[in-house]
């Protein structure tokens, strides 16, 4: 497979895999809130999202060995179908088994260190249907399946740096679409949050099986990849890999603590609607960003062999594919708010437009400092810890200000303004500088473009919506639908796309009726 065919195939895959686990999650949600009760429902959000916070217990390992994989790769040449020398199969068998160790010895230090702090903490928070004795066992479910994720994340490691991206998303994808069916499952013959932990349990040990059994099968090479303890090469990782801890932890703290501020103040049923309206944005963001994401590797490759000019051409095109994708969604979602949640989750559930606005432009902000920073980052180019954790440390003094003041809108308007005085303008600074794209290249081609989008299809979907308003609510949001679907297609034609790609997709659409030629292939 080419280079260019093997880049589009992981963006594909990467983008389809995060696209279908996502929408089936948010499929969850609804079950969930129509056969828990408030308070459990809130204890089960918070659980669920403190078991993804975990992650951050990986100190930062698993993004660094990704990285140095590809860049021990990209030795060997740029293009990602290039046969690896003798010395770089050597140094990459060291970093696996290396890595190997260190996850082993880190995934039962995060079961100890959650579990502990999972216990202190459900004891303080004041439950009236649901025991506390109830949530401690479904929290210590949760993380035996954290500590068996980690373990498994060597081999995703190795995967995506030697340019294998998509297996684990595929595997990591349809297993969650399995699990989630269970869950739904669970919630319906009332197995409560014990239940759902169980089936989330044994989701992520089949996910971890499949991808080693399927390495085995279908790549022996990578799968017969043997090295040692190397101590150099973890030595060499530490640096990056705690800045890069670092960096996750303010990230986690800016954007996983919400619910800890409402539990504490409010009380755990007043999570469910804050929360429902804030996965919405964020899964649309996820999704717009998961292409960006899928295009950290072959960076990396590219860099180190010296090909700075494709590897421009990639971030790029990562930057318009994703905000013009996440600029049509959220357009979708500001038009038809209002019928989504009542067709989602009923009556009762949509927390207001206020704070779907502010949502709507954090996400935005989030997805375009994440794409600068995943393509600055995979240059090895890890400095984002310092803002990171300034935008922690004043996301939990914006919360408690004004929270107390505001309510749930000051808690987002927190993490609007401490992101917006660190990370949105200093990765957006740094990865430019580090890529060498100028400023102005970047407003005109990207930034300006992609605003153009947004507000081309607002307003289309806006008088759309408008003039169906003598029909029901899923006609309404049907329409609004088609219209972001058309200006997605729309941007990705005319910005994503290059003229020589148009150009073999025109062709591809007129020819593909025509009949095969006689005479066999």
């Amino acid at each position: 497979m080419s280079q260019a065919r093997r880049i589009a195939f992981a963006a594909s895959v990467a983008w389809l895999s995060r696209a279908v686990a996502i929408l089936s999650a948010l499929l969850l949600i609804p079950v969930l809130f129509r056969h828990l009760g408030k308070e459990e429902l809130g204890v089960w959000l918070l659980l669920g999202q403190s078991w993804v916070a975990m992650g951050v217990l990986d100190l930062g390992i698993g993004p660094t060995l990704t990285r140095r994989i590809a860049l021990a790769k990209g030795k060997s040449g740029g293009d990602v179908t290039v046969p690896l020398s003798e010395a770089t199969k050597g140094e990459i068998a060291d970093l696996f088994a290396s890595g190997a160790r260190l996850f082993i010895v880190i995934a039962v230090l995060t079961f100890g260190v959650s579990w502990t702090a999972g216990y202190f903490y459900l004891r303080q928070i004041p439950l009236v249907h649901v025991s506390w004795q109830s949530a401690l066992i479904a929290w210590s479910v949760l993380c035996v399946a954290q500590a068996v994720s980690l373990q498994a994340t060597v081999w995703s490691n190795l995967l995506i740096g030697l340019g294998y991206v998509g297996w684990d998303l595929l595997v990591n994808s349809s297993i969650s679409l399995l699990t989630i069916g269970f869950q739904v499952g669970v919630a319906l013959s009332g197995g409560g949050i014990i239940g759902l932990a169980i089936v989330q349990a044994i989701g992520t040990a089949l996910s971890r099986f499949l991808l080693v059994r399927l390495v085995k099968k279908y790549q022996p090479e990578v799968y017969g990849i043997r090295g040692r303890w190397c101590r150099h090469a973890v030595s060499s990782m530490a640096g990056p890999a705690i800045r890069c801890w670092l960096t996750t932890l303010g990230g986690v703290l800016v954007q996983q603590t919400d619910q800890f501020f409402i539990a504490q103040s409010k009380g755990a049923a007043e999570i469910p609607n804050y929360r429902a309206a804030y996965l919405i944005c964020v899964n649309l963001t996820m999704i717009a960003t998961a292409v960006a994401g899928s295009s950290a590797p072959f960076i990396s490759q590219l860099w180190q062999a010296g090909c700075r000019d494709q590897a421009r051409v990639l971030v790029v095109r990562g930057f318009r594919f994703g905000l013009c994708l996440l600029f049509c969604l959220l357009a979708g979602v500001l038009v038809g708010g209002r019928e989504l949640f009542m067709l989602w989750l009923g009556p009762g559930h949509f927390a207001g437009y206020p704070l779907l606005i502010l949502f709507s432009v954090i996400m935005v902000c989030e997805a375009h400092s994440f794409i600068a920073s995943t393509a600055s980052r995979a240059t090895e180019d890890e400095v984002f810890a310092g803002c990171y954790m300034a935008a922690g440390m004043l996301k939990l003094l914006f919360s408690y200000v004004l929270l107390r003041r505001f309510g749930i809108l000051g808690l987002a308007a927190g993490t609007l303004l401490a992101e917006g005085l660190t990370v949105y303008w200093y990765m957006t600074y740094r990865a430019l500088k580090r890529l060498q794209i100028p400023f102005r290249y970047h407003l005109r081609n990207v930034l300006l473009p992609s605003i153009g989008v947004f507000l081309l299809t607002l307003t289309v979907s806006f008088l759309t919506r408008n003039a169906l308003g003598r029909f029901g609510d899923l006609s309404r949001l049907a329409s609004v639908c088609f219209t972001c679907g058309m200006g997605f297609v729309f941007a990705f034609w005319f910005l994503v796309i290059s003229s020589n790609q148009r150009r073999k997709l025109y062709t591809i659409c007129l020819n593909w009726r025509r009949p095969l030629p006689t005479g066999g292939v």
